[in-house]
């Protein structure tokens, strides 16, 4: 497609079956336990599906008594309890209904010494919850398309991810294949029949993000430096924003025309890749940084008291200087990080049209991209800083992946503050 145009390409949906796509490297991952450097039972909820529930409240002995006190703070037992009690335990919960295996320790029980789960250990595999069995797979049904991914919240799905950007290069990375529907697993059937799709019904619609997302994601693989980058963020951005309108008043997303990138300015006066030291100064006030982080995210949290120990008494001019030789000097030392961040955010910006089918807030999912792409720039900058380098393996840049997803993806309160910077300074 050339630049400018607009081609309309049904990805041939079908009425009667979903058609399914599966990521680059889906299959590759399996999870290895023991050998993790960090681990998947601690820092998140575990949410109990109903299988999962019901199987917890029949088991027998022990273990029985165990997972039934596990859930005694979620939703399943709380119908043993009067209402007036309940009341006065979750007056301030939105979802005191819900069961989690952990609602308030951030660290599941069943989790040994060993970093091992105790109760996969002595039941199996398919006793646990379903989302202890799929993560890091994610399953996201729009319409009668099927995409499977993995949350990069994994650390090692980061480093599997950039393993593949190495050796295939970013696009790839992101590539969907089409498969059968007859090569999902049980559980992958299993979450799909039960599934609500939260959708909006909007067949043209879903055509419309499919065809946008195709022209998109090659330009960004295009861009050969972190300037060109950031002159393509400042394009997608600009045109996410009037998609984002004219689809707020009615219209469809075909009408909203492609920008020319052979004519394309540069940065339009925006700082996008990295962000001005006032923007990131901004969003260490959010909910990103909490003192709870010290437990929660030891890793996350020295990095951010690293910043304010650089940071802090600077004056604007000095603290940009400075930003500005830690990323000069953080490419230097790594000379495939470029490819590395321009790969993470095509696979970023690849669901963020995909979660837009949900709510047809383009521009905002669009943001979100280019916050956690700035975010892991500076993070790396940061963890690079006192050692001339980011760490071998897993602990270095798979990791700052993973603290900084799981902190602005999966906590709302974070999501929300951060995007709000942006849309203040953007």
């Amino acid at each position: 497609m050339e630049s400018g145009a607009y081609t309309d390409e049904r990805e041939g949906l079908s009425a009667d079956e979903p058609e399914v796509f599966r990521v680059a490297g889906y299959e590759d991952f399996s999870c290895i336990a023991g050998d993790c450097i960090t681990s998947c039972c601690k820092g998140w909820r575990v949410y109990i599906d109903e299988r999962a529930a019901l199987r917890f409240q029949t088991e027998r002995g022990l273990m029985g008594i165990r997972l039934r006190l596990a859930l005694w703070r979620g939703g399943r037992l709380m119908t043993l309890l009067p209402e007036r009690l309940l009341e006065g335990l979750y007056a301030d919960e939105d979802d005191a209904s819900s069961d989690y295996i952990n609602r308030n320790s951030g660290r599941c029980p069943f989790l040994n010494r060993h970093g091992l789960c105790s109760l996969q250990l002595k039941k199996g595999a398919d006793f646990l919850p379903s989302i202890c069995r799929r993560y890091p797979r994610l399953i996201r049904r729009t319409g009668d398309r099927v995409e499977l991914t993995l949350d990069l919240t994994c650390v090692h799905a980061a480093f599997l991810f950039l393993q593949r950007v190495r050796s295939h290069g970013p696009l790839a990375a992101s590539a969907l294949e089409h498969i059968s529907s007859r090569e999902l697993t049980g559980d992958e059937r299993e979450y799909l029949s039960i599934a609500s799709d939260a959708e909006t019904g909007d067949t043209d619609f879903l055509h419309d993000l499919l065809t946008v997302r195709k022209w998109w994601l090659p330009v960004i693989g295009r861009a050969q430096s972190p300037t060109e980058l950031e002159s393509v963020m400042a394009m997608l951005l600009t045109y996410a924003a009037g998609a984002q309108e004219v689809l707020a008043t009615g219209g469809r997303l075909g009408d909203v025309a492609l920008p020319d990138t052979e004519s394309a300015s540069g940065r339009r006066g925006m700082a996008l890749f990295p962000f001005s030291i006032m923007t990131y100064h901004e969003l260490m006030q959010t909910e990103l940084w909490q003192p709870m982080l010290q437990r929660t995210s030891p890793v996350l949290y020295e990095l951010i008291e690293r910043y304010y120990n650089i940071f802090a008494d600077m004056s604007e001019i000095d603290a940009a200087r400075v930003l500005d030789d830690m990323i000069v000097r953080l490419y230097a030392v790594e000379p495939g990080l470029y490819e590395e961040l321009q790969g993470l955010f095509i696979y970023s910006v690849s669901q963020a049209f995909m979660s837009a089918y949900e709510d047809y807030s383009l521009h905002t999912h669009v943001l979100k991209s280019v916050l956690e792409v700035n975010l892991i720039l500076l993070f790396a900058a940061l963890s690079s800083h006192t050692r001339g380098g980011l760490p071998e393996g897993m602990e270095g840049l798979p990791s700052v992946i993973s603290i900084v997803l799981r902190r602005v993806r999966h906590n709302d309160a974070v999501r929300h503050q951060t995007l709000a910077v942006l849309q203040r300074r953007l």
